[in-house]
């Protein structure tokens, strides 16, 4: 395993990464807090991550989850853990012997594993993954997740963040040059924000 408070390098494998913050967290970690947890160690493949950027997230998210299914693999034949897999919650349990935790989700398990997935997924299985990814968010995840598609972090009040909106919407505006994949995204992320009124 490796040391926390080591400097992490390209040297440093994703896995390694993965066990030392489930570790950690033995509650488990959401697909969300797990990648922000790896963009905060410094590893390089994580650092470029944009919410808004439907390929950057699909590919971030390819990568994770071929790494957490090598890294289950890799625990069960050590007889060293197991990973139950799970956007909202990836967690660390004991090994037990048998063989339902090698079968449990065989499909995506296979899917996450054949890296001809992540180059031959066409934009719109990106589009739809993006929109799937607002609704794993739960509560907080999902209000950070939008303010950092609008360039803010908490604390912030709901007229920063209309004006915010505002600044990204005209300035990204296909319209003024800008990138339509961009504005959905910044549209999206304020539709989350929204003060949700009930009558």
């Amino acid at each position: 395993m490796t040391s926390s408070d080591s400097n992490p390098t390209q040297e440093t494998s994703l896995g390694d990464l993965i066990l030392d913050a489930l570790s950690a967290h033995p509650q488990g970690l959401s697909e969300y807090d797990l990648i922000q947890h790896i963009k905060s160690t410094g590893y390089l493949q994580f650092q470029h991550l944009q919410l808004w950027n439907h390929l950057s997230l699909f590919q971030t998210h390819f990568i994770l989850f071929n790494a957490l299914y090598n890294l289950k693999d890799q625990l069960w034949q050590e007889k060293a853990g197991a990973l139950d897999i799970c956007p909202l919650n990836i967690i660390l349990l004991p090994y037990q012997s048998g063989t339902a935790a090698m079968t449990e989700h065989d499909a995506l398990r296979a899917y996450y594993l054949d890296l001809d997935n992540l180059t031959q997924t066409n934009e719109q299985d990106v589009t739809t993954l993006l929109q799937n990814f607002w609704l794993k968010l739960e509560g907080n995840e999902r209000r950070a997740a939008a303010l950092n598609v609008l360039e803010l972090q908490d604390p912030v009040d709901y007229a920063a963040i209309k004006k915010q909106h505002r600044r990204l919407a005209m300035r990204h505006h296909p319209d003024r040059g800008g990138d339509n994949c961009r504005l959905q995204a910044i549209n999206a992320a304020m539709d989350v924000l929204k003060p949700k009124f009930t009558s």
